[in-house]
């Protein structure tokens, strides 16, 4: 006797939480040159809604994530803080449990450096692009 297979239905909200790590390695040509070396932790929040019409999904999302360096190195780098928001519109084909998809949409970020007679800064005039 074979069981029927039930279609997945991916119509709906979620919500979800990013976790991330990444490590750079610079050298720079600031008051003589030198290094700098920053470890870097991220968090953030993702939310976003889809609906389905036969195996085309489609929708669109929003995340927001907040990234604080701890730089160590030749050049002292006080302070750096990264905030990015993403607004992405998502296109899938579902097969059952399985979901392909892709995103495209607008990603920008406000920046904030302090270092050795520097400071740079967005000041609410995010650097953005298409991602």
């Amino acid at each position: 006797m074979g069981g029927s297979v039930q279609a997945q239905d991916w119509t709906g909200a979620y919500v979800g939480v990013t976790v991330g790590a990444a490590r750079s390695d610079q050298s720079l040509s600031v008051n003589g040159g030198g290094s700098v070396s920053q470890n870097a932790t991220a968090t953030g929040i993702v939310a976003g809604y889809q609906m389905q019409n036969g195996c085309l999904v489609y929708g669109a999302e929003l995340a927001y994530a907040k990234a604080s360096f701890a730089p160590d190195g030749v050049i002292h780098v006080s302070d750096t803080d990264l905030t990015y928001t993403d607004i992405k519109a998502r296109v899938g084909y579902a097969m059952g449990k399985v979901l392909v998809y892709g995103t495209a949409g607008w990603s920008y970020t406000d920046l904030l450096f302090t270092g050795p007679g520097a400071t740079m800064h967005t000041d609410g005039a995010p650097l953005g692009g298409w991602s």
